[in-house]
């Protein structure tokens, strides 16, 4: 039996999508080893992705945290670790709404990084906009980059 590929295997039976049933089983899977799922009540951990960048005299680490607050977060920096944490709360839930679907993520979560080089821990800036923490480090003077001048011999 040859299948042919069209605009409509989105829409093509479950047969036909391999792939679907696979990621299928591995989300049954986890829910059943994790309790988290819709109808346990649980909602998968919340866990926010960072980036991490440097520049000759900063480090600035980006989280991506859409829906809380400033006062939600906890930034603690300490022998080199920056400890990020902090809550989203869920919305209160009322009597009149039906839930058909809850996909977002909500409760606590806590992120320690090593950093890469020394920094200032009296010298740190944090900022919450648009849903991105943004976390500015000082590097100290002996882990700035300095520009070594070649001398002929």
């Amino acid at each position: 039996m040859s299948t042919t590929l069209t605009s409509q295997t989105a829409r093509a039976p479950r047969y036909l999508s391999p792939f679907r049933a696979a990621q299928e089983e591995m989300e049954k899977l986890w829910s059943q080893l994790t309790g988290d799922s819709p109808e346990s009540g649980r909602m998968i951990r919340f866990n926010p992705t960072v980036d991490l960048t440097e520049t000759p005299t900063t480090l600035e680490l980006r989280m991506d945290a859409p829906g809380m607050k400033p006062e939600n977060f906890d930034v603690q920096l300490s022998n080199g670790i920056l400890t990020l944490s902090g809550e989203r709360k869920q919305e209160s839930e009322t009597s009149d709404k039906t839930y058909h679907r809850i996909e977002r993520h909500y409760g606590s979560f806590s992120r320690s990084l090593a950093l890469p080089t020394a920094v200032m821990e009296d010298k740190v800036d944090a900022k919450y906009r648009d849903g991105v923490l943004t976390v500015t480090l000082h590097k100290t003077e002996e882990s700035k980059s300095r520009k070594i001048q070649v001398k002929p011999a």
